[in-house]
């Protein structure tokens, strides 16, 4: 038996898939799968190339961004592949649906605890109705500050951002999501419809000191639907994921941009090379790091120069990304894959270089 610890995107889908050869459990600590929200929602449209995209939790497509900088200053994208705004709840909720479809089995209330190995067996105490299970195979896709992880000692060193954002009445262009950069967070305004925006902001610290100043003056008095926040994983090249027949993927294993904090396409990503090593008998860690290992590492190197910058700085990158040339560079390029999209710039806008050094 797999047992699969976390019912989100990263742990639905490799259930997903390894269902179709094996039994499957996933435990889900939560009464509902879901819940509570702790996501932005936006990615970018390789999501269709993971999974079918379904009216039940797509709430939004974005075709276009505005990025500002500290002193006001904007420039415009039109993305060539539009952005998909999720119903996140719904959305964990389809991936869920879809691994029961392939045969796997589902049990909520049920927090992991510890695991250890007995006779060739690895022995799962749980808080729940059962309390302990014996599997063959046990995956931590358990979150940023996975137990699993701890349990069979590849937590490792982790760094973390706050994210927090509400869900408030606001009059919006619902086909234009905002990124606003700052010294000491990244902002951002994500529209569910004309009506309805995600607000909010990431930051290493004093999030709700930016969050407050951020909110006052980008919505100032519009009405608040709900507050959500989370935690979120820098991702860490030198982590272990693989230890004998215990695995972790997604926030798990940090499998997260560390560029723009998103993380739900790598985890899945990830999740099919868990599947595929599972299947096969490969290495887990080789080929999660061959398919997204690279974009990862270099996302974490631009964001280790970004937390250098001053706003100045930020001021000076908005203004040299309005070539037109460089815009429909970073237009055609999802930002999943910063690997194809530096050279590209870099070739194009030799002064990118000079300015990161």
């Amino acid at each position: 038996m797999i047992s699969i610890i976390g019912a989100g995107p990263s742990g639905a889908h490799a259930a997903s898939l390894i269902a179709k050869h094996d039994r499957v459990v996933i435990f889900e600590e939560h009464d509902r799968v879901g819940f509570p929200v702790q996501c932005t929602g936006i990615t970018t449209g390789y999501l269709s190339t993971l999974v079918p995209i379904k009216r039940e939790f797509l709430v939004n497509k974005v075709s276009k961004v505005r990025v500002f900088s500290p002193n006001g200053n904007f420039v415009d994208f039109n993305l060539k592949n539009p952005n998909l705004v999720l119903d996140r709840a719904a959305f964990d909720r389809s991936m869920v649906r879809r691994a029961l479809d392939n045969g796997a089995e589902l049990l909520t209330n049920h927090r992991f605890i510890r695991s250890r190995q007995e006779e060739g067996k690895i022995v799962i105490d749980l808080k729940g109705r059962y309390k302990k299970i014996h599997a063959d195979v046990l995956v931590g896709a358990d979150g940023p500050f996975s137990l699993v992880a701890r349990s069979s000692g590849m937590y490792g060193k982790r760094r973390f951002v706050v994210g927090v954002q509400a869900r408030v009445n606001l009059q919006v262009n619902p086909d234009l999501v905002e990124f606003h950069l700052n010294k000491d967070f990244m902002g951002w305004v994500v529209p569910e419809s004309y009506k309805v925006a995600r607000v909010g902001i990431s930051s290493y610290s004093n999030q709700n000191v930016f969050f407050k100043d951020f909110m006052n003056k980008r919505v100032g008095r519009a009405k608040i639907r709900e507050y959500q926040s989370g935690f979120i994983p820098i991702f860490n090249p030198y982590l272990k994921t693989q230890k004998g027949k215990v695995y972790l993927v997604g926030d798990a294993a940090t499998h997260v941009k560390a560029t723009t904090y998103g993380g739900i396409i790598q985890g899945m990503m990830a999740a099919e090379e868990l599947a595929k090593a599972h299947t096969k008998g490969l290495s887990y860690e080789r080929l999660w790091r061959k398919r997204i290992g690279k974009d990862l590492w270099l996302g974490l190197m631009i964001r280790k120069k970004l937390d250098t910058f001053s706003n100045q700085h930020y001021n000076k990158l908005v203004s040299m990304v309005k070539n037109d040339d460089v815009k429909r560079i970073i237009e055609y390029y999802d930002r999943d894959f910063p690997s194809r999209l530096v050279l590209k710039l870099l070739l194009r806008e030799p002064r990118f270089l000079r300015f990161l050094i």
